[in-house]
């Protein structure tokens, strides 16, 4: 049989060996983009300071400037091509295949 003693090592190893599992899950979500669902891209000038930012989650494409203000928007189908829209949602133009 074990002793008292060795029964708290094997479980004092056990609890660590779960946290370690524990945060490397934890460390492995983390590490997944904080765009997962969306793809961002940021626009800067020649000297290197941001302009402006776009954001796209399916089908929209959302336009930031350096503020982090909306710019615009546009939404792309396949029946109506891309709508572009301006910060107040009022269409600016029509792309199409």
């Amino acid at each position: 049989m074990f002793s008292h003693k060795e029964i708290n090592q094997v479980q004092s190893l056990l609890l660590h060996a779960a946290i370690m599992i524990v945060l490397a899950v934890a460390l492995a979500f983390l590490s997944i983009p904080s765009a997962w669902a969306q793809n961002q891209r940021t626009f800067y000038d020649g000297t290197g300071r941001v302009t402006g930012r776009a954001a796209t989650s399916s089908n929209t494409t959302t336009f930031y400037n350096d503020k982090g203000q909306v710019t615009g928007r546009a939404t792309t189908t396949t029946t109506a091509g891309t709508t572009f829209y301006n910060n107040k949602g009022q269409t600016t133009g029509r792309a199409s295949r």
